[in-house]
């Protein structure tokens, strides 16, 4: 077999294989129940390679996430994206500010603890700032009634102007 045939079904297989992920990755989240769905996570953060400077609770609902503290910085809740494997749930997805750029975050929950890697992007004019972060929490109860939900969460964050100590600029 030449060079040229083995790339090719090299090339199948990983289109294969792309394509069976994306789609388990899509049916968990179309189904409309995530395994993430109801928990609040309270955790502490910072920028990476440095000790934690604030806390935070970090809400997962009705298949969107959404952070306390990028609410009234004009992030609102977004849809999240899981695969459950033997040692946990792994998640990721993008909260978008049209003022305030974009968050992309992956994630882990072991049962116990969550850990959350994000990058944030800023586009400006005059420059493209990239700032990442971390995230540790741990799953302190389950969203209750009164609490708000998603679309809440959303109608909050499209209203509010940022607060006095909301660190919402790069």
């Amino acid at each position: 077999m030449s060079s040229r045939h083995c790339r090719l079904g090299i090339f199948r297989v990983l289109v294969t294989v792309c394509a069976v992920l994306m789609f388990a990755m899509t049916a968990t989240n179309a189904a409309g129940v995530q395994p993430l769905d109801g928990r609040v996570f309270s955790g502490q953060f910072g920028d990476e390679g440095k000790p934690a400077d604030r806390g935070d609770t970090l809400y997962f609902s009705d298949g969107m996430f959404w952070s306390e503290n990028c609410i009234p910085c004009g992030f609102p809740p977004a849809p999240y994206w899981v695969r459950e494997t033997r040692e946990g749930i792994h998640f990721f997805g993008t909260l978008q500010s049209d003022e305030r750029g974009t968050f992309t975050y992956q994630g882990f929950f072991d049962g116990e603890a969550l850990a959350v890697d994000i990058h944030w992007t800023r586009v400006r004019w005059y420059r493209t700032v990239h700032r990442n972060f971390w995230f540790r929490g741990q799953a302190i109860r389950s969203v209750d009634a009164g609490e708000p939900q998603a679309a809440t969460a959303q109608a909050v964050s499209s209203a509010l102007e940022p607060q006095d100590g909301v660190d919402c600029s790069p």
